[in-house]
């Protein structure tokens, strides 16, 4: 083993070493180091073509060429709590320090007009030397998309892989007949996974990766929310092969298909992981044109969920017909957010689908994220005489209930 390079601290050394990460908490020698170490001034004596000589000079009992590895890990730190402490005993001993002094250099670089101080190459070199380690360097805000997941059968998988597998669920989920069982399989565990974070309070949350994790799917949702309706229709309108601003779902569906029949037909297996943009790109590009051809003839252009439809006859699945009609039938007003409120009402936005004659039908299927569903605010004036407290107990009350089957066979044998 090279004694110029640092020992890393591994939190799982079963996953690929592509898919490793350090520890962020700091070694025992790292805190009693700290605790003793009061020099926190800067030491701007020399500039970096000295310090990079100087680093070379430390490996000449080792090697008399040094990598750029090498020597790097002989640079002295002159800041901070581990003043006099070289980048490689850094590595080793307080990953979470680094994340934080970098995090912060790489978010001032990016201020205009910033002064740099004369010991700043320190940080560009400790920089350079951590992005030789993917271990480490994943931490970092900056290569978020490439931190590691670490639970369960996705340990090793990284947090822009669990997005795209979260993602793909809910696009299988919106059209039940797209995807076969085993293509949905994989998708739905990940949903699950992911899930369970985010119903959880930041506070519940102990491990500070996951934290982090929690964070970057809710950034991801929120971008998603935020992206304005009428940049998509522009940017699909320009292009010339695509549809309104729905169609992103569709790209999502036919690229990860795509890549799923690839895989399985190769490997007879499901992919470890879902291939990137770039590499999907070609194998649904020809499906992607088909469809778009199909959606321009046959989908209405507009830039609201539900004016897209309103055309169109739509098929509420799980909606009963007593529902609306009858002696307990419920009310209009109460129809109407049921069926039509998108954040309120029982239904998912409406999708399209071919049936068996190959025509294009629009359905909404009932959400599957809630239990409790409440109707809007009554308005804040109410025309007319007071209403009296018989009218509530006299109104139909609406309770969707699933049943269950549970086989129970028992335990004594028959005589």
């Amino acid at each position: 083993m090279d004694p110029l390079l640092p020992t890393l601290s591994i939190v799982d050394t079963s996953v690929p070493q592509d898919r490793q990460q350090c520890f962020l908490k700091a070694s025992k020698d790292a805190k009693t180091l700290a605790s003793r170490n009061r020099c926190f001034e800067r030491n701007t004596s020399q500039d970096k073509k000295t310090a990079c000589e100087e680093a070379k000079k430390r490996c000449q009992h080792i090697t008399c060429a040094p990598s750029e590895v090498q020597y790097l890990g002989q640079l002295i730190l002159n800041f901070g709590k581990y003043n006099g402490q070289s980048f490689k005993w850094l590595v080793e001993n307080d990953v979470g320090y680094i994340k934080y002094v970098l995090d912060l250099h790489i978010k001032e670089r990016r201020h205009q007009g910033r002064k740099e101080g004369p010991g700043e190459y320190i940080k560009d070199l400790l920089l350079q030397y951590v992005q030789l380690f993917p271990q480490v360097s994943c931490h970092l805000e900056v290569n978020v998309d490439r931190a590691i997941y670490g639970q369960g059968r996705f340990r090793s998988f990284t947090f822009l892989e669990m997005w795209q597998w979260y993602s793909l669920h809910k696009t299988l989920q919106a059209d039940p007949q797209a995807g076969s069982a085993q293509e949905k399989k994989m998708p739905q565990e990940a949903f699950c996974s992911v899930r369970q974070w985010l119903t959880m309070k930041e506070e519940d949350i102990s491990v500070k990766t996951l934290k982090r994790f929690q964070q970057y799917i809710l950034n991801k949702e929120k971008t998603l929310e935020d992206r304005p309706l009428s940049a998509a229709a522009a940017s699909s309108s320009s292009s010339g092969s695509r549809g309104d601003g729905g169609w992103a779902d569709d790209a999502l569906l036919v690229e990860a298909l795509s890549a799923f029949e690839a895989q399985v037909e190769d490997k007879g297996s499901l992919p470890k992981k879902p291939l990137s943009f770039s590499e999907r790109q070609g194998a649904g590009e020809a499906k992607k044109r088909k469809r778009s051809c199909e959606d321009l003839s046959q989908k209405p252009h507009s830039d609201s969920r539900l004016s897209g439809y309103s055309n169109y006859q739509v098929l509420f699945e799980g909606w009963h017909k007593m529902w609306e009609s009858g002696l307990h039938g419920l009310p209009s007003a109460d129809i109407l957010w049921l069926k039509e409120d998108a954040e309120r009402g029982l239904f998912q936005r409406a999708m399209s689908y071919k049936d068996k004659h190959g025509n294009r039908k629009w359905r909404k299927v009932l959400k599957d994220d809630r239990m409790w569903f409440h109707p809007p605010e009554f308005p804040g004036v109410v025309e007319g005489k007071v209403p009296s407290a018989d009218s509530f107990f006299h109104s139909s009350v609406f309770f969707l209930e699933t049943s269950w089957c549970v086989a129970l066979q028992s335990s004594v044998p028959k005589v």
